[in-house]
């Protein structure tokens, strides 16, 4: 219902909305409505290949809400997927796709609800990173009636400011902040090592495992076990 709802409210702004539902096989079910499997991202790639719709300017993500559940790994593939395919568009300005999740934040300590959906937090820090032009937001809503939660998505894909994360909480918008902390200065004295202790270091191998070894063996002549995912480097090295 949301999914109809936001079509029609996407529609009558002037725009043309493309529906994807998820299922178990590719099919295009009539003009711009298309069932796709969550877990391959060529069948997204091959409704933005038709050569009848104009390039697609933003995405509003849906399924974390509307889809039922998917196993971990291929809700990301999806908006990996959506996020190529805009990329490819090469369309005007400023890419968006809108995450759209409902009780998956903690905003007025309320409990989380979905916590599966979290997963959907990851493409949302690194997609834009890796894609120029792109703006990911997750919004989660409370789901109030399918009209008014259009309304809010398409507000949200439209919003000039650039924010990540987003809830609604009867009628607030919440973004996520990060606010710079002093640190206490602690000496290095103060440090809870032994003498001759064992330290096991992961990642090692490192450029930052290896300063840590330095300083170790340095202050501490500790003995140290270092694992890393690549083989060792040559003795003359």
């Amino acid at each position: 219902s949301l999914g109809a709802a936001l079509v029609s409210r996407t529609e009558a702004a002037g725009g043309k909305a493309i529906r994807l539902v998820p299922g178990q096989a590719f099919e295009k079910l009539a003009d711009g409505h298309y069932r796709v499997r969550p877990g391959v991202p060529a069948d997204i790639a091959t409704v933005l290949s038709d050569g009848r719709h104009l390039s697609p300017v933003g995405a509003p993500y849906l399924w974390d809400i509307e889809g039922g559940e998917f196993p971990s790994g291929r809700g990301e593939l999806v908006l990996s997927a959506l996020a190529e395919a805009l990329h490819k568009a090469k369309s005007p300005g400023l890419a968006r796709i809108i995450v759209a999740t409902s009780g998956a934040a903690s905003v007025l300590d309320e409990r989380i609800a979905r916590a599966s959906k979290g997963f959907s937090v990851a493409p949302t820090l690194v997609l834009p990173t890796e894609v120029p032009n792109l703006l990911v937001r997750m919004v989660d809503i409370q789901s109030r009636d399918p009209a008014s939660d259009a309304e809010l998505l398409v507000a949200e894909a439209g919003s000039p400011d650039g924010e990540q994360f987003v809830a609604w909480r009867y009628g607030r918008r919440f973004a996520r902040r990060y606010e710079r902390v002093a640190l206490v200065p602690s000496a290095a004295s103060g440090a809870p090592f032994k003498r001759h202790g064992v330290y096991l270091i992961t990642g090692g191998l490192g450029g930052i495992g290896l300063a840590i070894a330095k300083w170790l063996a340095t202050h501490h002549s500790a003995k140290l076990l270092l694992t890393g995912k690549r083989p060792l480097p040559p003795p003359s090295e």
